[in-house]
């Protein structure tokens, strides 16, 4: 796959790219539609555990056969714990080995040595994208390159010119980055990431127009973005203390006597408490099932390469897009939340047949689809009219 690169190198520059117009077809027809990945485009996968991310990944390896394009498929995460053999065997079967460069660490290898086999990864595809060819590198995790970039970030020079007890901290210490105050092990940490991540680009013309896209898998917790409905923002896991809200006070609660007040007090944090304990029991319930099931499909994979979700959207901060899915079946493949689904990269780089379907029109459809079916069917909003008389 041509002479390589080095495993650790700057990103191109402004001057070297050229805009992604050419799509990169992955056969898997929810992303081709609605989330439309071009060449020279670092793609973030996320979902839970049990949405097959990483047969995702080599499901779009296979539908490069016969294309042209370039592949190679980076086993760094969970996909390592048999170097690779699975994956390999998968792309044999599809006769997508061809055209595919597997590289893989071993499975008990610690985060310097995966986020080597990361910087291999990216130095494998860049040096076919230097011989001017079309390159998908699909990484199987993130993995090497979070643990690594967070250990690194504690030996900037920045934190550790600071001081003992600030380097400690790390946190504490705030910095500026392109044009935010944040902590420094943070920025640093971004800094990493993006001197890795921003390899990935489409090459202009005098450096022979080739194009690297990154599709990286990274799991995150279960229930991270379970709770969204119709335009409630406030999604994830909720915890902490349930406060009682002040419109659960009756009328004129101020001015009544002492006893009465702590009466009602009591009465309102009896059924706070009752609240609480039936949301801790059916989340106890609904973790139960679901690690159940995990196990029935055999799926459960180790927290080691599942990631928080404020990490997750950390990536999709530096990535060019992200899609997010929500399930995966045998028969109807990989469901894509569209909402939480983006590919900044517009119709531009969409294929060519696929333009005719006007996706913009096709996500709106959905979303509004999604949001009657959330309100009307649950009744959560209901409008009155009490006219005047």
């Amino acid at each position: 796959m041509g002479a390589g690169s080095e495993l650790l190198r700057e990103p191109p520059s402004v001057e070297d790219r050229k805009p992604i117009t050419t799509p990169l077809i992955t056969g898997v027809k929810a992303l081709d539609i609605l989330t439309p990945v071009g060449r020279g485009q670092c793609m973030l996968l996320t979902g839970e555990v049990g949405t097959e991310l990483s047969q995702l990944g080599l499901a779009a390896i296979a539908a490069q056969v016969g294309s042209g394009v370039r592949c190679v498929y980076g086993a760094v995460g969970a996909a390592s714990l048999d170097g690779g053999a699975a994956a390999v065997a998968r792309l044999t079967a599809a006769g997508a080995m061809a055209h595919t460069t597997v590289v893989s660490c071993s499975p008990d290898a610690g985060l310097a040595e995966r986020y080597a086999t990361t910087a291999a990864a990216f130095a494998v595809a860049e040096g076919a994208r230097a011989q001017g060819e079309d390159v998908l590198l699909v990484l199987d995790d993130f993995t090497g390159l979070v643990g690594f970039s967070t250990e690194m970030t504690r030996l900037s020079p920045q934190l550790i010119e600071a001081g003992p007890n600030e380097a400690e901290v790390g946190a504490d210490r705030m910095v500026e980055y392109e044009g935010m105050i944040i902590n420094a092990l943070l920025a640093e940490r971004r800094r990493f990431l993006g001197l890795t991540l921003q390899r990935v680009a489409r090459f202009n013309n005098k450096l022979g127009g080739g194009s690297l896209t990154l599709l990286g898998v990274m799991y995150h917790t279960k229930g991270a973005y379970k709770g969204r409905k119709g335009s409630n923002k406030e999604s994830g896991t909720v915890g902490g203390e349930i406060d009682v809200p002040s419109t659960g006070l009756p009328a004129g609660f101020h001015t009544m006597t002492p006893e009465m007040q702590g009466k009602i007090t009591k009465a309102l944090e009896i059924r706070k408490n009752a609240a609480a304990a039936a949301a801790a029991a059916a989340a106890a319930a609904a973790e139960v099932a679901a690690a159940v099931a995990e196990i029935a499909a055999g799926s459960v994979e180790d927290d080691e390469y599942v990631q928080p979700r404020p990490l997750v959207e950390e990536f999709m901060s530096i990535t060019d897009g992200q899609v997010m899915v929500e399930s995966f079946s045998s028969e109807n493949g990989w469901c894509v939340s569209v909402k939480d689904s983006v590919s900044r990269i517009g119709t531009s780089g969409a294929a060519g047949p696929l333009k005719s379907l006007d996706m913009m029109q096709l996500r709106l459809d959905v979303m509004q689809a999604d949001d009657m079916a959330a309100f009307g069917h649950a009744g959560d909003e209901q409008v009155s009219y009490n006219p005047k008389p």
